[in-house]
């Protein structure tokens, strides 16, 4: 998979440098922790990462924009539960149906099958990278695992408290079809269950995983590198 690339980078939003200078490197498996004080740029450096944020300076090389996903963001809530899950796993759900109705058109008499095997075999290997056939499995776990396994899927999305809508978020994102995670404060809301859940979820995403928290034992449990933002030690010794 792509990794997440920072080269030189540097952001700011006044004439003060918040961002100077900036490189690093998120490879697959890699976890990378970003942590530093209060207004040190820990969340601009992940919204630079995502693309909603454009460098003053340098370049980020990452995934697909779309594949790239980072807790915090809106959720739609005039949804339900199910409809907000299926619509963050509508390329899977959309893919297995495609494969679906393909099945039934080879099975036909006369159908030229000849046509369709490439695109079937592709369409397969699509749905085996994306682990679609166990989607209901991993679903039902992730919400579980988040402490949302009582709660009924036909409940609208607006109707959930404030950590409640954190956890279906960082749900949703475990679930999709992203190539990279990148994760802001994701243990805010979560008990030490939820917490545990999301580590393991964490430590075997197979890409590149950056995220922030302030939780020293979630950071030991999780991180294969940390990149601290103060700064200020390093001006003192100057």
């Amino acid at each position: 998979m792509p990794a997440i690339c920072f080269s030189h980078v540097s952001f700011s939003y006044t004439s003060d440098p918040l961002l100077e200078n900036i490189s690093l490197t998120v490879s697959d498996r890699e976890r990378v922790c970003v942590v530093g004080p209060n207004g040190s740029g820990k969340s601009t450096l992940l919204r630079l990462a995502t693309g909603e944020l454009t460098p003053d300076r340098g370049s980020i090389m990452a995934p697909e924009r779309g594949a790239l996903t980072t807790a915090g963001s809106s959720e739609p809530t005039a949804t339900s539960i199910k409809g907000y899950l299926d619509a963050i796993c509508a390329e899977t759900l959309d893919a297995l149906d495609r494969f679906e109705r393909m099945g039934e058109a080879i099975a036909q008499d006369g159908v030229d099958t000849g046509s369709l095997a490439e695109e079937y075999d592709s369409l397969l290997a699509r749905l085996e990278s994306l682990d679609a056939w166990n989607l209901p499995v991993r679903r039902t776990e992730a919400l579980a695992g988040l402490g949302l396994g009582q709660v009924d899927t036909g409940r609208l999305v607006s109707s959930l408290s404030p950590g409640q809508r954190g956890r279906l978020e960082l749900a949703a994102l475990l679930l999709s079809s992203g190539q990279a995670l990148v994760l802001d404060e994701p243990t805010n809301h979560l008990d030490a269950g939820s917490s545990d859940y999301l580590s393991q979820m964490m430590v075997s995403w197979p890409g590149p995983v950056l995220f922030t928290t302030h939780d020293r034992a979630f950071i030991d449990e999780v991180a294969t590198a940390v990149v601290d933002l103060d700064t200020a030690p390093w001006q003192a010794l100057a």
